[in-house]
């Protein structure tokens, strides 16, 4: 079993190796062009608009979707067996998560040393007399230091590649009228849910008491969608 998962997780650590790369040399050549425009122009009135959150979330949100097209075919050639790859799949989701949220908050903790100018925020909020920015959703919380920040990130990163990966396998055992289907029963119970209320004041109630906590629980509820994938997985067939 032990050289088993090795072998799942080597095949998944070069599988995505090229993808990764690309990603962060992209994210690597804009953080140097920052400096370097920072360099040449900047100061107290230049605004630095640099943030990497929403890129490593629609990073991870595309991973578990293409991964169930991409690399589960493959593993099941190799002849892994499905708890396998079950297994070693959550390992890589956990490891990829925590790498991602970790470079993106190195690198703008890095950014914010080396530049003289100002950091734009993310987030801008406005009460009608005063303008607020937000650099990072853990400046909502009670607390913002760089260990918040990594533990936002990864919880919504691995919470996005779960989501993504059941639908990806909902697509791949039911074609595109089943998944469209899956996708359209969450879009509406969404919509319902706001329009009747219940949905806005169950957000109401989250960010009236908006702590870290709330994200130990986002990662978990993304562990209990990742429980219910084995049942698709299980089932999961080469096509």
């Amino acid at each position: 079993m032990g050289r088993e998962l090795q072998g799942v997780l080597y095949y998944y650590l070069t599988n995505v190796r090229h993808a990764f790369l690309i990603f962060w040399l992209v994210i690597v050549a804009i953080f140097i062009l920052s400096i370097v425009l920072d360099a040449l122009v900047g100061g107290d009135d230049m605004t630095i608009h640099f943030n990497l959150s929403f890129p490593i979330y629609i990073f991870a949100a595309a991973l578990g979707f293409i991964v169930v097209k991409s690399t589960l075919p493959y593993l099941i050639k190799m002849g892994a067996t499905r708890k396998i790859i079950y297994i070693g799949t959550v390992i890589f989701f956990i490891v990829f998560s925590s790498i991602n949220a970790l470079l993106a908050n190195a690198l703008n903790w890095l950014l914010r040393k080396l530049t003289k100018s100002e950091i734009g925020g993310g987030f801008i909020y406005t009460n009608g007399e005063q303008t607020t920015t937000f650099n990072h959703i853990a400046d909502f919380l009670e607390r913002d230091n760089f260990l918040y920040q990594i533990i936002v990130d990864l919880s919504l990163s691995f919470f996005f590649i779960t989501v993504f990966f059941i639908i990806g396998l909902m697509f791949y055992r039911f074609g595109l009228l089943g998944g469209f289907l899956f996708v359209g029963v969450i879009a509406f119970t969404f919509i319902y849910g706001m329009a009747d209320g219940w949905l806005a004041e169950f957000f109401i109630d989250i960010f009236s008491d908006f702590t870290i906590a709330f994200f130990y629980q986002l990662a978990l509820v993304g562990f209990g969608v990742y429980l219910l994938s084995f049942f698709l997985l299980r089932r999961y067939t080469l096509q």
